[in-house]
């Protein structure tokens, strides 16, 4: 699970949920999007401004996600 707060105020925006323990999260550059990776072997995309789940990626082995995760961090977040 992913709990998005509200820093000022303490309240708790928003849950954004994964079947096991989430192991990263990271947001765009742009603080549209996050991006969520979880023993659960997925990757979820999630829209910030919207609190919509956008995709996912089911990962077969723990290289796998690495490499995946690291490509779609380069290409969705750093630019």
């Amino acid at each position: 699970t992913v709990k998005l707060w509200n820093v000022g105020t303490g309240e708790l925006i928003r849950v954004f949920n994964h079947d096991n323990w989430v192991r990263s999260v990271v947001f765009s550059s742009d603080g549209k999007q996050l991006a969520s990776g979880s023993n659960d072997n997925t990757v979820r995309i999630w829209d910030i401004q919207n609190f919509a789940f956008q995709f996912y990626l089911i990962l077969i082995n723990i290289a796998l996600i690495f490499a995946i995760y690291r490509q779609l961090f380069l290409k969705y977040f750093c630019s």
